[in-house]
């Protein structure tokens, strides 16, 4: 997980609208919220325990058959278990309202962690697609330079299409008006109103 939040951001993110810039900001801010909600949701579907059957439970004594005709009796547990309750191999106790025993979280799916486990499902799955869509948009920036200019605007233009823009609104240069003196030269307030007319022109002038 570490591995494809550090790669989607450092990486496909900064190489396709850089972390400094508004869109890219915005997209790791989304990201980053996505992976920590799966990583809170993957804690608590690990360490909350699934919920065991109460000491106390036993079944009502006129019906203590299930509509199958099986009692809810563990043999294992040498104990009456409540209807949708199923004995784990693994963890070698019966689960209330057991979904299964997921190895990937070392715990069993049931009673008290099933919102969580569904939650870390939903937050991993968003977050992929975000992150396959950011891969997406990289190679694209990559192969042909895409990096959505028509969507974001001229923040998100290239460098070389940014400074076609602004040397196509450059004033034209102007061929300033020499003032001869004695001697051929050129006069200082010639020159002082050729400098300041040119740099006044190179200054670019961007939409």
């Amino acid at each position: 997980m570490g591995y494809v939040y550090c790669t989607t951001v450092f990486v496909f993110l900064q190489d396709w609208v850089a972390l400094n810039s508004s869109l890219g900001l915005t997209n790791a801010i989304i990201f980053s919220f996505l992976a920590f909600m799966c990583l809170i949701a993957f804690f608590a579907s690990v360490f909350i325990d699934p919920g065991g059957v109460p000491s106390s439970f036993a079944p009502e004594m006129e019906n203590p058959q299930t509509k199958k005709g099986k009692s809810q009796y563990c043999d294992k547990c040498c104990a009456y278990k409540p209807p949708q309750t199923h004995h784990c191999r693994v963890c070698r106790r019966c689960v209330l309202k057991m979904d299964h025993h997921c190895s990937w979280i070392g715990n069993c799916v049931g009673y008290a962690n099933y919102k969580s486990f569904i939650s870390c499902i939903f937050y991993g799955s968003v977050a992929s697609i975000y992150s396959a869509v950011i891969f997406f948009c990289d190679t694209l920036h990559r192969e042909h330079g895409f990096r959505s200019s028509k969507w974001f605007g001229i923040d998100s233009l290239d460098h070389n299409h940014k400074q076609s823009l602004c040397l196509a609104h450059l004033p034209p240069i102007k061929k300033p008006n020499y003032h001869r003196v004695s001697g051929g030269g050129t006069s200082c307030m010639a020159r002082k109103e050729m400098r300041s007319k040119l740099s006044a022109s190179f200054r670019p002038r961007c939409i």
